[in-house]
């Protein structure tokens, strides 16, 4: 009778190890299942904002492109006026002056015809630029 008995108890201690080790378990592999949903959910949301990100450069890069080509389009049209309306022989002259003097910046400067110099009127004329003091 002591021998079933002592069966019997180790019967029961082990199936509350079982028991044990197998609820543990389950609330391991519930821990686990709820970890990996959280960083499913969070890996989606990064992915998402990286989309954004990308989507807010690319739509930036877009209309930076449409500035400068916008701007491109004033400087061409500054040229061209300023050709019609002072005459290319006084554009060019008043553009040297500015560049022999080291300005960068437009300014109305009175030419006299024997001071234009000699240059073809195909001659490309650069762009002005801003001087670091004045660039925003």
């Amino acid at each position: 009778m002591a021998q079933t008995f002592q069966l019997l108890a180790a019967c029961a201690l082990g199936a509350l190890l079982m028991y044990g080790y197998l609820f543990l378990r389950g609330r391991e592999n519930a821990e686990v299942k709820r970890l990996q949903a959280k960083l499913t959910a969070k890996t989606d949301e990064l992915a998402a904002y990286k989309s954004d990100v990308r989507e807010h450069f690319l739509g930036t890069a877009e209309v930076v492109g449409e500035l400068a080509d916008l701007y491109k389009n004033v400087v061409e049209q500054l040229e061209r006026d300023a050709h019609r309306l002072v005459g290319e022989a006084h554009f060019r002259a008043s553009l040297g002056e500015r560049r022999a003097l080291g300005r960068s910046t437009p300014e109305v400067a009175a030419v006299k015809e024997d001071e234009v110099p000699d240059t073809p009127a195909s001659a490309p004329v650069a762009a002005p630029t801003l001087s670091p003091s004045r660039q925003v």
